[in-house]
């Protein structure tokens, strides 16, 4: 072997340089877009009612929101596929009309009896809020194709490793948020629901309108015929596989939906139920701004390098368990030095006596993160396998761990509180990964 070739060898190699510029604009992005959910909430502060106001938007946008989630389900398959333009529009025509099927779905909450039910009965809201909530619907129609705007150029940019661009989209999606909150209260015109509609609408467009210009700019240099870059698929360019692929995933997002309902109703029968649900949803918070270092980001990293290069896998784990062990111990100094208090009641706006509750199930939480990296590493080996079912069945078996975990504890031991909550859906994600590695070794993926 000569030295050039040794050398070419060896810059052919992943490196921990180039998974980190990968990674760190979408950590950076998710970052930001949990922060944008704050600058909505702020702004009933300055909105006639604002509890009234705030609680109409919060139903409405969770159940548009929970329909419209299928469009993004399709993300997972574009961004398996690499830089291939027949499979990449097959897909994308495949996603625009589940974007349509959602848009109906949110119409027949907007303007049929199907919405009231779904208001009243299944989100517990009082009929004062039923306009409220039917112009949040109304406006809604527009959230399925503005997803659908984002999921097309955020998946050329992952497939060609160019996050940098979705970073920059979210920033200025941000910057319009913030705007917004500034103009639209100042109009006297629009009600507290419509401003938080407006705002969620706006900052969707704002991400696809700019993250759209770079992803065509790079689609364009595609091959218009698969060449030795494309990877071969296991499935044909049709609908149908198209259908046979997402399918799984739809209903995988549609079920997922329903685990903190599930998990809510078990911790309304421990001892003192409305005192344990408000502090788990505290402690479950919390968590996130550190879990959304890695939440989705394993699986796009593993797609992104693993795609074509198998000998990737150890350095692509051993970059998650990096990243991982970092999130792990801001989660360990939280529940087990005063700092945690002190950000609970500092950043979080909790007394003292809640937040010293919401210490054990943080505790219990420090295992979540290696059960989400390892589940989200093996998840993006059976997508690049082509192979989806095993994702349903494991997010049953996870959903039904939680069920059973959360109402025995409330049968024996109800009165550990929020923690019982926490064991139940970590206990969930590790049946989920335990059986995702199965299906993928099983399936050499």
């Amino acid at each position: 072997m000569t030295i050039s070739s040794v050398a070419t060898i060896k810059e052919s190699r992943l490196s921990y340089l180039t998974i980190l510029k990968f990674y760190l604009p979408l950590a950076i992005g998710s970052m930001i877009i949990m922060s944008s959910a704050n600058i909505v909430n702020s702004v009933f502060s300055h909105v006639p009612n604002p509890q009234v106001a705030l609680a109409a938007f919060a139903i409405g946008l969770s159940y548009a929101e929970m329909v419209s989630a299928s469009t993004f389900a399709g993300m997972s398959m574009l961004i398996t596929l690499g830089r291939d333009r027949v499979y990449f529009r097959n897909t994308s025509l495949f996603i625009v009309k589940i974007a349509l099927t959602c848009t109906l779905l949110i119409g027949l909450m907007a303007f049929s009896p199907i919405g009231e039910f779904v208001a009243t009965k299944l989100g517990g809201a009082a009929p004062s809020l039923l306009n409220d909530i039917y112009t949040v619907w109304r406006w809604a129609l527009l959230i399925p194709l503005s997803y659908y705007l984002i999921v097309i150029p955020r998946s050329v940019l992952i497939i060609e490793q160019k996050t940098i661009y979705l970073t920059f989209a979210i920033v200025v999606r941000l910057v319009a948020m913030l705007i917004a909150a500034t103009v639209l209260p100042r109009l006297g015109i629009l009600t507290g629901a419509t401003i938080g509609i407006f705002m969620v609408l706006i900052g969707l467009i704002v991400e696809g309108a700019f993250s759209v210009i770079p992803a065509l700019l790079f689609y364009r240099q595609w091959p218009v015929e698969p060449d030795a870059s494309v990877p071969v698929k296991n499935y044909p360019p049709t609908q149908r596989a198209t259908w046979s692929f997402i399918a799984p995933l739809i209903i995988t997002s549609l079920m997922w939906g329903v685990s903190h309902p599930v998990l809510y109703a078990g911790l309304a029968r421990m001892a003192n139920p409305e005192q344990t649900i408000a502090t788990y949803r505290i402690a479950f918070s919390f968590i996130w701004i550190f879990m959304v270092l890695i939440q989705d980001n394993t699986k796009q990293i593993t797609v992104a390098f693993l795609r074509g290069h198998p000998d990737n896998k150890k350095i692509i784990l051993r970059f998650a368990a990096v990243i991982t062990a970092i999130v792990v111990v801001l989660i360990l100094i939280a529940a087990l030095t005063p700092l945690g208090i002190w950000a609970l009641v500092t950043f979080i706006g909790v007394e003292q006596a809640v937040a010293m509750q919401c210490l054990p199930p943080i505790l219990i939480f420090a295992t979540y993160p290696l059960f989400q990296v390892i589940q989200e590493h093996f998840q993006a080996r059976l997508l690049l396998k082509g192979i989806t079912a095993p994702l349903g069945v494991a997010k049953a078996c996870n959903i039904a761990t939680i069920g059973i975990s959360i109402f025995v504890i409330a049968s024996f031991a109800p009165q550990i509180g929020a923690a019982a909550g926490a064991i139940a859906y970590a206990s969930g994600m590790a049946i989920d990964m335990l059986l995702l590695r199965f299906f993928a070794l099983r399936n050499n993926a």
